[in-house]
């Protein structure tokens, strides 16, 4: 689900989407023709540390327990054997980027959001439907959906997150801003 693909040089295709049954994000690499095949891809975000239950499995490294639910409303860039990736953390509705650069998945939250406190009326959704792409220097730019409410009011935002280098790796290596607000409700 939330599936999204690019095409690296070399005729590389990369896809990342979310896994509904784990609350996963997983990421593919693929150079043959058809379906990628279940071994191709990998579990990049949302797999606990343990415990391990199976052994030697490739299926979230055998963990069974659920963990943080991410991955929805993915979308990846691609440069050669580098995959950059945006998507949602539903656990605590934030925007979070992962990449394999340097040869190993790394992720972090680029801006933290605020889940819906129990009365329903604050909340920060920061990271839905994120789309991303990579400059001329290779640091990625990503824009998303932020939903922000507060005693009875909500405010929409369309936000954009541009990384100080090809290889940020926190969310201080992030420049933040708005590019579009709106008031969606009010109840006064």
């Amino acid at each position: 689900q939330y599936s999204s693909m690019a095409v690296a040089s070399g005729e590389v295709t990369w896809v990342s989407a979310y896994n509904s049954t784990h609350g996963d994000l997983m990421v593919a690499q693929w150079t043959g023709a058809g379906r990628i095949p279940d071994e191709a891809w990998t579990f990049v975000d949302g797999v606990p540390d343990g415990p391990v239950v199976i052994e030697d499995s490739d299926i979230r490294g055998g963990i069974s327990d659920k963990g943080e639910d991410v991955g929805l409303y993915t979308d990846i860039a691609a440069s050669g054997e580098v995959a950059h990736v945006s998507y949602f953390d539903r656990t605590t509705s934030s925007l979070k980027y992962a990449t394999n650069q340097g040869g190993e998945w790394t992720h972090h939250i680029i801006e933290q959001g605020t889940p819906t406190n129990p009365e329903g009326s604050t909340f920060k959704t920061i990271g839905q439907y994120s789309s991303i792409t990579l400059g001329p220097n290779g640091a990625p730019g990503i824009a998303y959906f932020v939903q922000i409410g507060s005693g009875g009011d909500a405010t929409t935002e369309v936000r954009w997150a541009e990384a100080t280098s090809a290889t940020p790796s926190g969310a201080a290596r992030w420049s933040i801003s708005t590019v579009e607000s709106a008031l969606v409700w009010g109840i006064s």
